[in-house]
């Protein structure tokens, strides 16, 4: 979709428009059923699978759209009990020493509960708290779930440490998880293995340029998420993580070390489209 569309509708975090394939869907502006009504902006064509209201796009089923109130956002869970300050718990300071990370001032860690041994990161963005995320301090064996996070977290349209990268010039590092944000020193984490429109429209807000640092066997994810930020007007790079998985994998010295790729180039190949 072209970046018009956003900035047509007005994207933001508490609007009610969620991309689906290459449409969108919102409430239906007849029966006020919500995520019925799809959008297709290329077709200019739109549908509720509802009411079975449909008809072209205009600018006043647009003006309608953006007249829709946004849903009423969803408490975001507490921050879990028996957790203490990283700097009061042992076992977490280890398990971060040992990975070579340092811990932020904000970190916690969980003792009891169905979050136990875990590292808590709070998350805000636009200084407004949205949840947590929990990362495991246990063997793979003893917790297959490496990152658990907190109920009615929007993953999608937020960023990790986005209110601690100020709007500048420079690079603005994005990395999956939090643990590989902390390496770089203008960075964010989107959580998963993707970049979002909305994450997109939140990076174009800080800087005009992008080094995607996702892991090892992510290239695929970060090429498509390379393609989003263009959408956006954004340029981008990538760093090639060879030997390790992840950024947070690297020592500084091996991430100094590492190069910063064109994917485009990486993006033909996969897609068979490089000329012979």
């Amino acid at each position: 979709l072209s970046r018009l569309l956003y900035l047509v509708c007005n994207l933001s975090l508490s609007m009610d428009l969620v991309r689906s394939g290459d449409e969108l869907k919102t409430t239906c502006t007849r029966c006020g059923a919500p995520g019925k009504l799809y959008l297709n902006f290329h077709k200019k064509r739109f549908y509720c699978f509802k009411c079975h209201y449909r008809g072209t796009i205009g600018r006043d089923l647009i003006n309608k759209v953006k007249s829709i109130p946004p849903p009423k956002p969803k408490d975001p869970e507490p921050l879990p009990i028996g957790v203490v300050p990283i700097s009061e718990a042992s076992a977490g300071r280890a398990y971060l020493q040992q990975r070579n990370i340092c811990p932020q001032p904000m970190w916690l860690f969980c003792y009891e509960g169905e979050y136990a041994d875990r590292v808590v990161m709070p998350v805000y963005c636009h200084g407004k708290y949205f949840g947590f995320q929990a990362r495991t301090i246990l063997s793979s064996e003893r917790e297959p779930v490496r990152y658990r996070s907190s109920r009615n977290l929007p993953l999608s349209k937020i960023l990790y440490n986005y209110d601690g990268v100020q709007r500048s010039d420079a690079s603005v590092y994005v990395t999956e998880g939090i643990f590989g944000s902390i390496v770089f020193a203008r960075s964010v984490s989107t959580f998963t293995k993707r970049i979002s429109e909305e994450q997109a429209v939140l990076l174009a807000c800080k800087t005009s340029r992008v080094v995607i640092a996702f892991d090892k066997d992510a290239l695929k994810e970060a090429i498509s998420g390379g393609y989003t930020l263009m959408m956006h007007g954004l340029a981008w790079v990538g760093i090639m993580l060879m030997e390790k998985k992840g950024p947070d994998d690297h020592s500084p010295e091996e991430l100094q070390r590492l190069p910063i790729k064109n994917f485009l180039a990486c993006a033909e190949v996969l897609s068979g489209t490089a000329s012979a």
